[in-house]
């Protein structure tokens, strides 16, 4: 009978024992525990040594005061941590930005000189790409069947139209025709009239109609081309293209027809105004990227094709929007946070929607107010304090 109240007294004082450690537990878990400085995830709710770097926990006191998003330091934190507060107001927003960009040519004032008839290039007057080239010249040499035959046919019918002169048969049309088929096939009104005079060669010159650089020679010397295939282009680089691009958040702000400022550290012209006259309504491929073009004058030919440029974006007229300091925006995670004052060295974080960036200005579209007053420096460090003190996933699931 002895032996089973000591079972009971025994059993009783245990129960007592384990509910008084588990309130014991629940109690600190609700109120404090211990984490890791290096490894802020890890969270126990007993002291020891991190299971990740070994090194001894840290206790950790929760404030039930704190809202969920909110964290108190104290004054030593706030002075060596050099917390600053800047209330939140409208600022004019220009909306200005520096890209990289490059020269290229202009490819509504680059012309293709094509063969206009089957034949074997004798003879390539320009050779090198860059190669200056004026209007009249000329620029390959062909020997074509076809076209000898056209002119055999005009020369037999100026002969004929002489010889029935005499008995009052006009064949100024057919003359007229024959002509107009060798004109057709690039023959100029000089080289017509001098088929007149000489005698007929069984090569044929072309001229470059316009005057430009050799951008690209598609032909070589020996070469059999068919009619209309490609033999060089010529650029005019009166006028230069400046291509760039750049986030589609400050493209935003840009439209065709904008006057932009573009600096060339490669170039003696150093710097010239262009016009924005293409924006493309598609964003590069798996990118947030918007491309655009500007034209610049360049009749100096000082700017080359493939020269580097910096390209200033901007909208004359700046709005005023709610903006802030760039650190005092933090990226976390694909998504931007700031600090703001929630009281005596309290404050809480809020996710806002971020807009252009512009001198080192965020533009805020929502999450804020003016008049809130938001930490500028030392917002890392409070981001920092709050993971520690609350554990890593206390930045998750967080309303955007």
């Amino acid at each position: 009978m002895m032996k089973k109240i000591i079972l009971l007294l025994t059993l009783i004082t245990g129960l007592f024992s384990c509910g008084s450690k588990k309130s014991e537990e629940s109690q600190m878990g609700k109120d404090e525990y211990y984490t890791c400085s290096m490894d802020p995830q890890v969270v126990e709710y007993k002291p020891g040594n991190c299971p990740i770097c070994k090194m001894p926990l840290t206790k950790v006191k929760k404030n039930s005061s704190l809202g969920a998003n909110e964290i108190e330091i104290s004054d030593q934190q706030m002075q060596l941590g050099n917390i600053t507060i800047h209330s939140v107001g409208s600022r004019s927003f220009s909306d200005q930005g520096t890209m990289t960009g490059l020269v290229k040519l202009n490819e509504t004032e680059v012309h293709a000189l094509s063969a206009k008839v089957m034949g074997r290039i004798e003879k390539l007057y320009f050779k090198n790409p860059g190669d200056y080239v004026k209007q009249g010249q000329p620029v390959f040499e062909i020997y074509s069947e076809e076209l000898n035959v056209m002119k055999q046919e005009y020369i037999q019918a100026l002969k004929n139209q002489q010889a029935f002169e005499q008995i009052d048969i006009n064949l100024r049309e057919t003359v007229t025709a024959a002509k107009a088929k060798l004109l057709l096939y690039g023959l100029t009104e000089q080289q017509i009239s001098a088929l007149e005079k000489s005698p007929v060669t069984d090569r044929t010159e072309y001229y470059s109609p316009f005057s430009g650089y050799i951008s690209e020679i598609g032909a070589s010397e020996g070469q059999y081309v068919m009619l209309g295939q490609e033999v060089m282009k010529l650029a005019d680089l009166s006028t230069v293209w400046v291509e760039g691009q750049a986030f589609n958040t400050r493209m935003m702000a840009v439209s065709t027809g904008d006057k932009v400022q573009i600096n060339f550290p490669e170039s003696e012209l150093k710097s010239s105004e262009g016009e924005v006259e293409f924006v493309n309504p598609v964003s590069a491929s798996g990118s947030r990227l918007t491309q655009f073009r500007a034209r610049v004058d360049n009749a100096a030919r000082l700017l080359k094709p493939g020269m580097v440029a910096y390209i200033a974006l901007s909208k004359p007229g700046g709005k005023a929007v709610v903006a802030l300091p760039e650190n005092a925006v933090l990226r976390i995670g694909g998504k931007a946070i700031v600090w703001i004052k929630a009281g005596k060295n309290k404050f809480k974080r809020v996710s806002v929607e971020a807009g252009a960036e512009t001198n080192g200005y965020v533009e805020i579209t929502s999450g804020i107010s003016p008049g809130d007053e938001v930490v500028v420096t030392g917002a890392y460090l409070l981001n920092s304090e709050f993971v520690f003190k609350n554990g890593a996933t206390s930045m998750e699931g967080m309303d955007m």
